[in-house]
């Protein structure tokens, strides 16, 4: 008790889990915090793959994702999306 406990999330099947990031500035304007959830920008960073998900992403990835996908994943104080492979539309690639 009084000990605060490390939590994993790990990612089972062909899902990808997310951690959401919202966008904070569009051009020059500041987005309110309730209106972030709600801009078009819907992206994240890849925390965890399933071990059947077949197509190149792994943690660390920038990837896109459809608006009002994946399950809502709350593990401790940090909010997470499980997103099926056919949700995650597109991988951000440095060039």
């Amino acid at each position: 008790m009084g000990r605060e406990e490390s939590v994993m999330i790990k990612a089972v099947r062909d899902t990808v889990i997310v951690r959401v990031i919202y966008a904070e500035k569009t051009g020059l304007i500041e987005i309110p915090d309730q209106a972030k959830q709600y801009s078009g920008n819907f992206w994240g960073r890849v925390i965890a793959v399933g071990p059947d998900y077949k197509y190149g992403l792994k943690p660390g990835d920038k990837v896109y994702f459809r608006r009002h996908e994946g399950h809502k994943v709350i593990v401790g104080m940090d909010t997470y999306l499980s997103l099926k492979s056919k949700w995650c539309i597109a991988k951000e690639v440095a060039e």
